[in-house]
């Protein structure tokens, strides 16, 4: 790796900060995600998954086999009174979804799903594992 000389550092800084100075909002802004954690137990996984602005009617939920898929349809609620003009937006609206592939089967008619303070918690329990099973020969 190249050693860069403090000359250098100083104005890569500068250009940083003088790009920043340039443009202190972003123009094109970050696509929305569902942030969530994972966790697995022998019986279920458990999702928690930040959606906040959303109401428990604009989240959707589609389960099959090991596939979970979650979405939601955030709505612009803000309106302009008295003249006044957006200086900077940064909250997101529309849809955003989240799917994700798990290694074990579950078993959907089980699920159970909560929504409060802008978290999903999705407890996912496991299908049963089939056993094997013997044919004699009669």
């Amino acid at each position: 790796m190249k050693s860069l000389s403090l000359h250098d550092q100083m104005n890569e800084m500068e250009q940083i900060v003088r790009g920043f100075l340039r443009r202190p909002f972003s123009i094109e802004p970050a696509a929305p995600e569902i942030r969530l954690d994972l966790s697995e137990d022998d019986d279920a996984y458990t999702i928690h998954a930040e959606i906040p602005g959303a109401t428990k009617s604009d989240i959707k939920i589609d389960l099959d086999e090991n596939y979970v898929s979650i979405s939601a349809q955030k709505q612009n609620r803000t309106e302009h009174k008295n003249g006044s003009r957006w200086i900077c937006s940064e909250r997101s609206f529309g849809v955003i979804t989240r799917a994700l592939s798990l290694a074990h089967e579950i078993d959907p008619p089980r699920a159970r799903a909560s929504y409060a303070d802008g978290v999903l918690e999705l407890t996912l329990p496991k299908k049963a594992r089939s056993t094997l099973h013997s044919v004699e020969i009669g």
